[in-house]
């Protein structure tokens, strides 16, 4: 899969997110005020894929709200560098869901990095969304919380 095609999917995830974010709290009732939906992301900053999908997310948002400007849900970014390192990855995620209570984790990158996290999030029943895991090993039919928007290595 090329690099514009996996962020173009990446972009449609914000999308995605955003409007799942506000069919929540429309079913929750108070509409009058601004709702945030904290949403983490693990992309490594360090690295040419990481600094574009980093780019892509924040442009997306602010395209999303420009075009929808009485849009109530707001989505609160928080990134975290995994450095392309396992450990890091699941203590970034750790973090984001104990410390910054996220409702959803964009990432990580790689698919040893997203084999921990995955089960983080299945502990916590925080969704793990990947843009670029591709092991056939991480099957989103294995769990309800991971969902992969790339194919997996078989596919391709």
């Amino acid at each position: 899969m090329s690099r514009s095609s996996t962020l173009a999917i990446f972009s449609c995830i914000v999308v995605l997110v955003l409007n799942l974010g506000g069919l929540a709290m429309a079913a929750e009732g108070d509409l009058s005020r601004k709702e945030r939906v904290k949403v983490g992301l693990l992309v490594d900053s360090n690295a040419p894929m990481g600094r574009i999908a980093s780019s892509y997310v924040n442009m997306a948002l602010s395209d999303f709200y420009e075009a929808h400007p009485s849009y109530r849900t707001r989505l609160s970014l928080h990134f975290r560098n995994p450095q392309n390192d396992v450990v890091l990855a699941a203590s970034a995620a750790l973090d984001l869901m104990q410390n910054e209570e996220v409702h959803a984790i964009i990432g990580p990158e790689r698919s040893s990095q997203a084999r921990f996290v995955i089960d983080l999030g299945i502990k916590a029943q925080i969704p793990i969304i990947s843009f670029s895991a591709t092991s056939p090993s991480l099957s989103p039919t294995q769990s309800r919380y991971f969902v992969r928007t790339a194919y997996d290595d078989c596919s391709q």
